[in-house]
């Protein structure tokens, strides 16, 4: 069976097409109208992109040059080019690196080579954190990140440094005093000063990663910018500063599809309980994820298998008594909007609660399952990043956004600022 490609279409992206249509249960798996030196010739424009990056980590690391080919190819996006599978790297070590003979290389042996390196670069991170006297970061910070900083900027740091001060305060101080913040609770009681008539605020948490600059709604009589709005810069959320914006809509602009902060029914203080649990919720890991949906009663999780936009389509497959909503009621499922994976971050575009009856196995794969679930699929928690990249559609990972991995340093002091380390990845 052959493949249609597009002459103006980049090699990486045929890479994946071909990746996708290799047969390995055939003697010649290649798809019928392509040939081993159209591969080569896609993939030399490919290394030309990456391999000398390829080399420098396979020279000055401990990852092997599969690893390190791998590593690269999975984790870095060329401007123009589309992120490779785990089948179309497989090609592209057959047809230039060391595997000369034989077929390409199969997913998993590729995804084996990625968890390989992976687990490289999580010791070496773990070296880096503990090269110098405790206490170490993971003791004493939630959640610590390796940071790039010019050395100059060391000492200034230093001297911005108020008492006891961590390195994290330190900074979101100096951020923070440049810009003005107002609580929610002050601002809905500032818009309800000044509307005599208002039927609805809330947040269109239907807007693509919403919860990076909350985009408010406010229904009022006389629309207009309440004073409070434009004196602040930012939104103090349950302890976390948030960007947002604030647009007034008139009382008959439809809001159900928004998140209720206040209305007749909803007073203030629910609302800004219906957004911390929203918050709470909005990225989640695989994991987390299905934690939730055992704890909270839900039968299944799935994904279809046609990715929707720019992600996936997940199902929730509940009973009656379970609802999923979007942060509005205090029991229930609330469903994602970002799953992270241990290599990806997956955008969940669409959601449908379906009941047992309804759920449609040839369209859907099942990612987990209630152990009673008459549903087929796995039961347990995902051990390993191959365990999760196999629950998941391959057209939908395709899809997902990987987390920048480039050269890093960290910088770590207890009463005094200490030099910067850099380790290569």
């Amino acid at each position: 069976m052959g493949v249609d490609l597009e002459t103006h279409w980049h090699p990486t992206t045929k890479l994946n097409i071909i990746g996708s249509s290799v047969n390995y249960a055939k003697s010649s798996p290649l798809p019928s109208n392509v040939t081993r030196d159209e591969i080569e010739e896609y993939c030399y424009t490919v290394a030309q992109l990456y391999e000398q990056f390829i080399e420098s980590v396979y020279d000055e690391t401990t990852l092997s040059h599969r690893e390190a080919q791998t590593w690269i190819l999975r984790q870095f996006v060329r401007e123009g080019a589309e992120r490779l599978s785990f089948e179309a790297i497989g090609l592209y070590i057959w047809a230039i690196g060391r595997a000369t003979e034989g077929d390409p290389l199969s997913r998993t042996i590729v995804s084996e080579y990625f968890d390989r390196a992976h687990a490289k670069m999580q010791a070496a991170d773990s070296t880096l954190r503990h090269r110098d006297a405790p206490p170490y970061p993971d003791d004493v910070l939630s959640d610590p990140v390796p940071l790039w900083v010019e050395s100059s900027l060391i000492p200034q740091l230093a001297q911005a440094r108020e008492g006891t001060e961590s390195f994290a305060d330190t900074i979101s101080r100096l951020l923070l005093s440049e810009v003005e913040s107002i609580k929610l609770k002050n601002l809905i009681d500032a818009i309800r000063q000044e509307h005599d008539q208002i039927r609805f605020i809330g947040v269109q948490t239907v807007q693509p990663r919403w919860d990076r600059e909350l985009p408010i709604s406010v229904h009022v009589s006389n629309p207009s910018h309440p004073s409070k709005v434009g004196e602040a810069d930012v939104l103090t959320v349950d302890g976390h500063i948030v960007p947002f914006s604030c647009e007034i809509r008139s009382l008959e602009t439809s809001h159900r599809k928004m998140l209720p902060l206040f209305s007749s029914e909803t007073p203030a203080e629910r609302g800004l309980a219906n957004l911390a649990r929203a918050l709470a919720h909005v990225e989640v890991d695989l994991s987390s994820l299905i934690c939730t949906a055992r704890e909270t009663g839900v039968y299944a999780l799935g994904m279809k298998q046609t990715p929707v936009g720019g992600g996936g389509h997940l199902v929730v497959v509940v009973p009656d008594e379970v609802t999923v909503h979007d942060g509005r009621e205090e029991s229930g499922f609330i469903p994602p909007d970002r799953i992270e994976l241990i290599d990806r971050v997956l955008t969940v575009e669409r959601v449908s609660s379906v009941l047992p009856d309804a759920y449609e196995a040839q369209t859907t794969t099942a990612f987990w399952v209630q152990h009673m679930s008459s549903i087929e699929g796995p039961t347990s928690t995902p051990t390993s990043a191959t365990d999760e990249r196999e629950r998941i559609p391959t057209p939908v990972l395709r899809t997902g956004w990987v987390v920048t991995v480039g050269y890093e340093s960290w910088i770590m002091w207890d009463s005094k600022p200490r030099h910067v380390a850099v380790i290569r990845v």
